[in-house]
């Protein structure tokens, strides 16, 4: 979420030491649970008001900064994360003016059209070395990199470290993730590999991006209702930070709320807030992210008031109980444990959910599901297991809270897939 509302001097600190990691080319890692504001965070670091008040000047002069968005993969293909790269890159370099390097034979050959892995990798790589050539400082953002990073083959993962191997310190990545790397890649055997070089490119460069301050949380409230003409009593800023705690989803959430809701008085503006449709979606989206629903995680959350389980202000009761992957056939909604989900799902990847929850809890192999989704094609022909396992990839990333290990829609080795009624 890139949040307009947001000052760049709320989050000077992180901005500070993002900077200073960059300047010699070292790489960071930005953290934090889900909308507490990581893709704002890198919107503003690249902004030209946040470099020219907390930037070194050297690095002003010289960065460029390729923002990255993971959420546009379609799966976990190297080669097309290659391509974004690249396109990104290119993309960047034409906003500064460095057309030469858009006419190279290295950058054309780093084109989605590109037939291989490895002549992706080379050409991308040539790409970087050029824009370093440039005299600048190419930083890598790597935006809503959880999924991405739990499944991405090892060997792709070890290419970026390679890559700046070669290129030198002139390159660096900063990475977005709800956890930390080694945490969100699960250990073992299907790994594929050992991704700890890549890993120990961010030692000392974590930046836990936390909520706002009461007062900064408090001019967000205001910035909002001014922006939108919302006609709002004055104890409504301090009333909405002290209720979110300053996280910026539920910043969002209770503004949006506020913005139709009556107004009378802070004990009824509290409990409509509460119950608002808006903070209920956001707080169900948070907890549905969350690495350990039930111990340390939700613990922390429990500093912010519309999320507490129990007393004055207890959560709704979508918050507190999963109940599993819902679809609505007559409006072709998918609910996760009450909530809607926030990616909505193409026609096939809803089709694939219809056919799992038709017969929820049970078996359904991989010739079924090739033969529902794709009955015109003969599965050993045109079907084959590749293609169903980047189907199953796309939907756990937009149903479960973590998609290398899913609770929903779970594998059963060597058979097919289940979709779970619930979660244990």
């Amino acid at each position: 979420m890139i949040d307009p509302l947001i000052d760049p001097a709320s989050r000077a600190d992180a901005l500070k030491t993002l900077y200073a990691r960059l300047r010699f080319g070292q790489s960071c890692a930005v953290t934090g649970l889900n909308d507490i504001g990581k893709t704002t965070l890198l919107s503003l670091a690249r902004s030209r008001d946040a470099l020219s008040r907390f930037a070194p000047r050297e690095l002003t002069e010289r960065v460029l900064f390729v923002h990255v968005d993971c959420n546009l993969l379609s799966g976990s293909d190297e080669r097309e994360l290659y391509a974004l790269i690249a396109r990104a890159a290119r993309d960047a370099a034409r906003g500064v003016g460095l057309l030469l390097v858009l006419e190279s034979k290295a950058a054309r050959d780093a084109s989605p059209d590109g037939n291989q892995s490895l002549f992706a990798a080379v050409a991308l790589e040539a790409l970087l070395g050029e824009l370093v050539a440039a005299q600048r400082i190419v930083v890598v953002l790597l935006d809503e990199f959880d999924a991405l990073y739990a499944r991405l083959d090892a060997r792709a993962v070890l290419a970026l470290r390679a890559f700046d191997n070669r290129v030198g310190p002139a390159l660096a990545y900063v990475v977005a993730t709800d956890r930390s790397l080694r945490s969100t890649r699960a250990r073992g055997e299907s790994d594929g590999g050992d991704t700890a070089e890549f890993e120990d490119m961010f030692v000392g460069g974590a930046i836990p991006l936390g909520a706002l301050t009461p007062t900064e949380a408090g001019a967000f409230v205001r910035r909002y209702v001014d922006s939108r003409q919302v006609a709002a009593p004055g104890w409504l800023p301090s009333l909405i930070a002290e209720q979110t705690g300053g996280y910026p989803g539920l910043l969002w959430a209770c503004c949006a709320a506020a913005a139709r809701l009556p107004l009378e008085s802070e004990d009824a503006a509290r409990e409509a807030l509460r119950n608002s449709p808006e903070v209920k979606a956001e707080g169900g989206a948070i907890i549905r992210r969350l690495h350990d629903p039930n111990g340390d995680d939700r613990k922390a959350l429990d500093t912010y008031p519309l999320l507490r389980r129990s007393g004055s202000t207890e959560s709704p009761r979508s918050l507190q109980e999963p109940r599993g992957v819902r679809l609505d056939p007559s409006t072709g909604e998918v609910t996760i444990d009450g909530v809607p989900v926030s990616a909505s799902l193409g026609p096939t990847e809803y089709r694939l959910l219809t056919t799992l929850a038709s017969r929820a809890g049970a078996l359904v192999s991989k010739d079924e599901i090739a033969r529902t989704l794709w009955p015109d094609e003969e599965h050993l022909g045109g079907v084959d297991d590749a293609r169903i396992d980047k189907l199953i990839d796309r939907v756990r990333t937009k149903i479960e809270p973590s998609a290398k290990k899913p609770r929903y829609l779970v594998t059963v080795r060597g058979l097919g897939y289940r979709l779970l009624p619930g979660a244990s």
